[in-house]
């Protein structure tokens, strides 16, 4: 009875707890999100530009002041190029157009060189017109001037032709410069240079088509001195000869290359000079020899 009463005694006795652990889980954050991320989480952006779709509509992102600023103006240019465009007062046409310091070309002439008929003014370049203008063959220099609403003023500076240059039977006009011309319906220059071997044409920097610039000056020179010398010849032979009227006959003058112009063209007039003293004429005068002259009777 004892030992059954010690062990009731023992399995009566209150178990001892084992005190908890009680294990605490991170509190869970939670995000605040606007509505206005919550609205764009699941709309699909369709440029680079901000311009999203959702449901079919397109919308756009809030303007700032500097940006509705710059559409404004933007559009306010925009409807004035419009304007302009339509407008018939900015196209070019002949009646816009003023051509200044004409005398061998016609005015018809450079306007159809120009190429500006019906063009709007704002694509026009006065640098290329000036270029087109200077390829007609007597205009030396050409200026452009583009004005509002469509006026524009060409000014020209032409070519002077001073010696007719026959090449066989041909016929041109040249310049100062030696720039080859073609003859016009108007009073030609005074001074003929006959060339049928073709040696004057001057093979320079400028092309095959000018006349030699020194042959020019001497003939320019001679005339300016003898404005009765109208005709000359350019030949292998003598080089470069002159004819000067005396008492009903033509005087040949010898003048050779056209290197030395001042010592000749004194010789010339001192033998000019005794000529018209004495009265007694000479059918030939050579002037190529230094420091003396040969003449003929």
């Amino acid at each position: 009875m004892a030992n059954k009463r010690r062990t009731s005694s023992r399995t009566s006795s209150p178990k001892r707890a084992m005190p908890k652990q009680t294990v605490r889980r991170p509190k869970r954050v939670r995000r605040r999100t606007t509505g206005r991320v919550r609205r764009f989480a699941t709309e699909q952006p369709l440029s680079a530009g901000g311009l999203r779709s959702r449901g079919g509509r397109l919308s756009l992102p809030p303007l700032a002041w500097p940006q509705v600023i710059a559409l404004v103006w933007v559009f306010a240019l925009l409807g004035l190029l419009s304007f302009l465009s339509w407008r018939s007062d900015f196209y070019v046409y002949a009646e816009n157009v003023r051509v200044e310091g004409l005398q061998y070309t016609t005015r018809e002439a450079v306007y159809q060189a120009a190429l500006i008929e019906g063009y709007h003014v704002f694509f026009l370049d006065p640098q290329v017109i000036a270029r087109r203008v200077e390829a007609l063959p007597y205009v030396r220099e050409a200026t452009v001037r583009v004005g509002l609403p469509a006026s524009v003023v060409i000014r020209v500076s032409e070519r002077q032709p001073v010696v007719r240059w026959f090449w066989g039977r041909e016929e041109y006009w040249v310049d100062e410069e030696g720039v080859i011309l073609p003859p016009l319906n108007i009073s030609p220059p005074p001074m003929a240079l006959m060339d049928p071997e073709g040696l004057a044409v001057w093979q320079g920097a400028e092309g095959p088509r000018r006349l030699n610039p020194r042959l020019i000056a001497v003939l320019l020179t001679v005339r300016d001195a003898f404005p009765q010398i109208q005709r000359a010849y350019y030949e292998r032979a003598t080089g470069l000869r002159l004819l000067l009227p005396f008492r009903g006959r033509d005087v040949q003058i010898i003048w050779g290359d056209v290197l030395i112009v001042n010592e000749r063209l004194q010789r010339l007039q001192e033998v000019w000079s005794q000529m018209q003293r004495s009265g007694e004429g000479y059918t030939l005068i050579d002037v190529t020899t230094p420091d003396q002259v040969i003449v003929r009777r």
